[in-house]
């Protein structure tokens, strides 16, 4: 009884007293030495430069920690060099990918009128054959072509060469909405997603499941966007219709119960998400087996469920069984692993284990970064991750630095109201708090809570955890009536 408090305090002054490379050489050593703890870039340098300043101090394990830091940085700048010189065309590739899947599964998808559907397909195909002839390398004569570039130049043509042809029009805008929307670029997918909708509608109705399609993806993009009670009519149709027209077992029709569950989700209405996640869940299984990608995106779905309902021990399961699957047939750095694997520190961190969560939410962040991009969604989330943590443990400057980083990408890429603005200023005042910067951290969350409220409601999860840090503000800053004013909002244990 009398040791523990010492270790405990012994913990704490580590984390807050020790050099960057002593606590990361020491967690290093502790975790078997994996190569996600190296130091790299910044904090290499910051760290070789102490280490040369006391050179004769460094234990054995601090050097050999910085001899593998120094050994994996060599062999990245290496890969980067080779990235930077295949980066953009290997994007484009990517995009090629994606559109000519989309062009395949469209002939597939339809039932009816096969002629004139195969035909349409190739027409959608010919189409994208001749984007990609204009970044070939030996048209652009040896330039690089990013993504955005490709997809902006089809956008530049489908009016004018398709324009005698809808059907074929809404399926390229269809496609390249989503591709916009898998990229990030929200307000570049919008008009394709409302145009494919429209144009659909007219063609076909609403009870058609290509217009079922466009009418799921007006949803996502209003979900992205932070619109979640707009989201919610065009999610509800597309379930609705689905199950009328393709059955309940339907890939589509379960992909659509599992959204449907994700929004609630997001609204906070956890107990209305759940019976969707678990109807989709046991249709996945049951239809595509265990091993499917969708399947075990509907795990992890069901993991994430149950951590917001409090339910950490089963979470768990449902976590290491997705993380695991996804790692295996879908790879590392396939954006539905990297969610899980930043799962897995929202777990952690919900543990308390924040040194184990901050593991994964590192690997998460440079997986996002390199797969996704800075300012993409889910980086900026990942981003917002590690710098809480980081605060948490007292790393103060280190969390600064990824609050504010977020926080500039998602005022110049998000709409001042969407929720992710709204989170990453409360774990921005949160931080500002626990460094006695009390006025800037009154600002920042009196902010947050302005946005959250009028992004998700007074009641939802994240918006409610507002007044419990103000509270903590005020008691920090020694103004007792306003945590009073503040705590009274707390909502009823």
């Amino acid at each position: 009884r009398l040791i523990e408090p010492v270790r405990g305090d012994n913990a704490a002054w580590r984390e807050r007293h020790l050099s960057t490379v002593q606590r990361r050489a020491s967690l290093w050593e502790r975790q078997g030495r994996p190569q996600g703890l190296l130091l790299e870039d910044e904090e290499l340098a910051e760290g070789e430069s102490w280490a040369a300043a006391d050179a004769a101090g460094l234990t054995e394990v601090e050097r050999d920690f910085l001899e593998q830091s120094r050994l994996a940085q060599d062999a990245a700048e290496r890969d980067r060099r080779q990235a930077r010189r295949i980066q953009r065309l290997a994007i484009a590739a990517t995009v090629v990918s994606v559109l000519a899947i989309a062009a395949g599964a469209y002939a597939t998808f339809q039932t009816l009128r096969a002629g004139r559907e195969a035909a349409k397909a190739v027409a959608v195909s010919d189409f994208l054959v001749g984007i990609f002839q204009e970044v070939d390398p030996e048209q652009t004569r040896g330039e690089e072509v990013t993504a955005r570039e490709i997809l902006d130049l089809g956008a530049d043509k489908i009016d004018r060469e398709l324009g005698d042809q809808p059907e074929v029009q809404a399926t390229v805008r269809h496609t390249l909405g989503k591709v916009y929307l898998s990229l990030g670029l929200n307000d570049q997918a919008q008009p394709h997603v409302e145009a494919a909708l429209a144009t659909r509608e007219r063609l076909f109705g609403r009870l058609h499941p290509e217009t079922l399609s466009s009418i799921g993806n007006m949803g996502f993009l209003l979900r992205v966007q932070g619109k979640l009670s707009e989201a919610e009519p065009y999610y509800r149709e597309t379930l609705e219709g689905y199950r009328r027209v393709l059955g309940d077992d339907h890939p589509a029709t379960l992909s659509s119960i599992n959204n449907m569950g994700f929004l609630l989700q997001g609204q906070g209405k956890l107990s209305e998400a759940e019976p969707y996640y678990r109807e989709a869940l046991e249709g996945y299984r049951r239809v595509l087996g265990d091993d499917d990608p969708n399947t075990l995106i509907s795990i992890g779905n069901m993991g994430f469920l149950l951590q917001g309902q409090g339910k950490l021990s089963e979470a768990e399961l449902y976590y290491r069984e997705a993380l695991e699957g996804k790692r295996r047939v879908l790879g590392d750095d396939d954006p539905t692993t990297l969610t899980s694997i930043n799962n897995m520190g929202l777990l952690f961190q919900g543990q308390g284990k924040l040194s184990e969560a901050e593991l994964y939410y590192r690997e998460a962040l440079e997986g996002y970064r390199r797969v996704l991009g800075d300012d993409h969604l889910n980086t900026l989330t990942s981003i917002g991750n590690l710098g809480d943590v980081y605060g948490r443990l007292g790393r103060h400057a280190e969390a600064e630095t990824l609050l504010v980083e977020a926080l500039e990408r998602a005022r110049r890429t998000l709409p001042r109201e969407h929720g992710t603005t709204g989170i990453l200023l409360r774990k921005y005042g949160a931080c500002l708090t626990r460094q006695r910067r009390h006025a800037a951290a009154e600002t920042a969350l009196l902010e947050a809570h302005e946005i959250l409220t009028a992004a998700v409601g007074a009641d939802h999860g994240q918006t409610v955890k507002v007044p419990a840090d103000l509270v903590d503000l005020y008691e920090s800053w020694g103004k007792p009536d306003k945590a009073a004013e503040w705590r009274a909002r707390l909502p009823a244990e």
